[in-house]
């Protein structure tokens, strides 16, 4: 936590960039030998929000994305029930706005693993 904060208080810092450091340490360059992964944050951006909106999984779009506002805090909670060993697993969303959502190509919607559960309102 301590890492985080000290991130987020940068200029161009935020929760976004602290959080991904710390998903990148760990995940990725596994700079820490122990077990921290239930304490990982997943970072939260518009492409992750418009898919967790799309989804269900929020009432309204996700938009104050500061480490301290409350729109951060649903987002967190939501990463905790659903993925309660590693919340950052909520961070595949990124990779799902990336692939399927952002084109704006149908076909490709049908190819989602989320196809089924998705009204396709972006």
């Amino acid at each position: 936590e301590a890492i985080r904060l000290s991130i987020s208080c940068l200029p161009k810092g935020g929760q976004y960039v602290a959080n991904l450091f710390l998903y990148l340490a760990t995940k990725v360059l596994k700079l820490w030998r122990v077990d921290v992964k239930s304490l990982l944050h997943s970072p939260l951006d518009n492409g992750i929000s418009e898919v967790c909106l799309s989804l269900g999984l929020t009432d309204k779009r996700l938009e104050n994305f500061n480490y301290l506002s409350l729109h951060y805090e649903v987002f967190q909670r939501i990463s905790e029930i659903l993925f309660p060993s590693d919340p950052s697993k909520m961070f595949t969303l990124r990779a799902i706005a990336e692939r399927w959502c952002y084109n704006k190509d149908w076909k490709l919607c049908e190819q989602c693993w989320l196809t089924k559960i998705c009204p396709r309102e972006y």
